[in-house]
């Protein structure tokens, strides 16, 4: 497996059915001599493969997932997926050390707003904010009112009434007028 040699930095799996019992126990062989491999499985279709068996099995921390619903839809061209990373991955492990910041693989930052409302107007703000608007109402009206798009917290297991900041997609001079308008949101 050419994943084996030390010059390979990852590798990809795509193949219409599950891996047999004895690849993936290679691959777990070579993740542990090579933790520092990155290998892309394309599962797209393991509904259809009865018992089937991702890569991400035999190496979690070393796998990213690519599974697309046009196969299960039977939607052919629709170009909707979802990419799935293990919590405590590879990926974001080489980011840290390539940037020599712990930071570096957070791609949100959440702001938990009744708590910064707390902070600027009181109590009894933070009070009336959480008890008399609804959660997603505050970045339905920042993205209204002031253009800003974020995403909700709420389903992100991030505090009630928090928003969520990407990281990972914008140029630094934009998270001043993102900051700004949250404040003066909050200040109306």
């Amino acid at each position: 497996m050419r994943a084996s040699r030390p010059s390979c930095s990852s590798t990809r799996r795509t193949r219409p059915r599950s891996p047999s019992t004895r690849a993936l126990e290679r691959l777990a062989d070579i993740v542990r001599v090579r933790a520092d491999l990155i290998v892309i499985t394309d599962d797209v279709y393991a509904p259809f493969v009865e018992g089937f068996r991702s890569a991400a099995s035999a190496a979690p921390r070393q796998t990213i997932v690519l599974h697309s619903f046009s196969k299960f839809w039977g939607t052919t061209g629709l170009r909707l997926g979802v990419v799935g990373l293990h919590r405590d991955n590879a990926l974001d492990a080489r980011l840290a050390a390539a940037t020599g910041d712990a930071l570096a693989p957070h791609y949100y930052a959440t702001i938990d707003i009744p708590a910064l409302a707390r902070e600027r107007y009181g109590d009894a703000f933070a009070h009336w904010l959480r008890s008399g608007v609804e959660p997603i109402d505050f970045v339905v009206h920042l993205a209204e009112e002031r253009g800003i798009v974020l995403l909700d917290g709420g389903g992100f297991d991030a505090p009630r009434m928090s928003v969520r900041v990407s990281l990972a997609n914008l140029p630094d001079d934009a998270y001043k007028p993102i900051g700004r308008a949250i404040a003066e949101l909050l200040g109306e």
